[in-house]
């Protein structure tokens, strides 16, 4: 049985905008990075480098704990990834 890997897809210019975004509700909610992490169990270092790929379960625990809505969180998020 030949196994064919699929081609990972990804968008690097929409999860860097993602991870721009994040570290600028934690920065300006006040929050360290440790304090995120050891309330949200996520590692936020990688996240906020755009080293991981997000799915939609961590972003709407991290918008839940940031106290904004996953539809204000992508307000201008497409058109900066374009």
């Amino acid at each position: 049985m030949n196994c064919m890997r699929i081609p990972k897809r990804t968008n690097l210019a929409l999860l860097q905008s993602v991870a721009r975004k994040l570290k600028q509700l934690r920065i300006s909610l006040g929050y360290s990075q440790e304090y995120v992490n050891e309330n949200t169990g996520l590692n936020i270092p990688r996240i906020e480098a755009g080293m991981t790929n997000l799915s939609l379960v961590t972003l709407a625990l991290l918008c839940d704990f940031y106290r904004i809505s996953l539809g204000d969180f992508f307000e201008g998020i497409g058109r900066e990834a374009e």
